[in-house]
């Protein structure tokens, strides 16, 4: 792979084929939010979150790459059961996954916001 194929952020480098690995593990990702009795509307805007990624990928819709490499931590960190606070603790484990997630929903609100009017156009 090409060096220019990479993004680095925080000491990590995404490539195309960790993005391609979140897409292939979204129903698991989305069951297990789920899962949670989490509310629809974050729920739906998790569904937007694999979108962009897809949409993205296939180069219909252009967003930073940083934003890119931020949907894929987050969503890795959701379906990874080795987090801050582990799973499989009652309450607190499902918190930090809702924490992180609901943080860069509201970091990411315009480019949300861009993405549905992409799609009301696509």
């Amino acid at each position: 792979m090409e060096e220019s194929e990479y993004v680095d952020f925080s000491g990590r480098e995404y490539s195309k084929e960790d993005a391609e690995e979140v897409l292939r593990n979204e129903e698991k990702i989305k069951s297990k939010v789920k899962g949670w009795g989490w509310s629809k509307d974050i729920l739906h805007k998790l569904t937007l979150l694999f979108g962009i990624v897809k949409d993205t990928l296939s180069g219909e819709f252009k967003v930073s790459p940083v934003i890119i490499v931020a949907i894929i931590t987050v969503l890795i960190y959701i379906l990874s059961p080795v987090d801050a606070i582990p799973d499989f603790i009652p309450i607190a484990g499902q918190a930090d996954d809702f924490t992180v997630l609901t943080m860069l929903l509201a970091s990411i609100t315009n480019v949300i916001d861009q993405y549905v009017e992409f799609l009301k156009k696509k």
